[in-house]
């Protein structure tokens, strides 16, 4: 399994709006996202975390269609690390 970018969490993704990083929501998906790498890390999940692929590549704004679906860049993007961790 493949833990994959959450276009919510992706900063500089300008199909979101700014006050969503402020509101309750946004720190349930953070808290949740946190939980789930952690949980990858100390390996008592056994996934594949590509969670930051994006956010790394530096593509964000380009990586997206709208607020949650890749473009091809975006899922070029996860591809590749999810070839790279195999």
């Amino acid at each position: 399994f493949v833990f994959q970018p959450i276009g919510f969490l992706e900063e500089g993704q300008p199909f979101l709006k700014e006050e969503l990083y402020q509101s309750r929501i946004f720190e349930i998906y953070r808290t949740v996202d946190r939980s789930v790498r952690k949980a990858i890390t100390d390996r008592k999940l056994d996934m594949i975390d590509c969670s930051r692929a994006i956010s790394d590549s530096g593509q964000t704004a380009r990586a997206y269609v709208d607020a949650t679906h890749y473009s091809p860049l975006g899922s070029s993007i996860v591809a590749g690390c999810i070839e790279d961790e195999r």
